[in-house]
């Protein structure tokens, strides 16, 4: 079962990161040492997230720093950007009933759902 799929490709001036299925920690880090070797020449680095189907708050600002960082330490005088991809967001909508519509806090619970031995339900 594979969780997630970093690619990675770079021109004369120009580098793009493409990441795909669930962005964590271990996505985090290999990006953070991509980032860190990336050559002199590189002025512009695109991630691409579009095919992220979720993104961890924690990783992800591990990569924003990294790419922050980059971008400044480098940035001025080279011109050097950095440009970041988003998924789309889901167009289904919730509407939540107004607070008096909502069952009051005390209501019974909903059903019980106990885990299978695999952890899943």
């Amino acid at each position: 079962m594979t969780f997630f799929e970093i690619a990675c490709e770079a021109h004369s001036c120009g580098a793009t990161i493409y990441v795909v299925g669930l962005f964590g920690d271990i996505v985090a880090s290999r990006i953070e040492r991509w980032v860190a070797s990336l050559p002199d020449a590189i002025v512009n680095v695109r991630l691409d997230l579009r095919g992220v189907s979720y993104i961890d708050p924690a990783g992800f600002v591990r990569v924003a720093r990294v790419l922050t960082g980059w971008r400044d330490t480098h940035g001025a005088p080279a011109g050097r950007r950095v440009n970041m991809e988003f998924p789309e967001r889901s167009r289904r909508r919730v509407t939540l009933p107004t607070l008096a519509a909502r069952p009051s806090a005390v209501s019974a619970p909903g059903p019980v759902h106990e885990l299978g031995a695999s952890g899943s339900t």
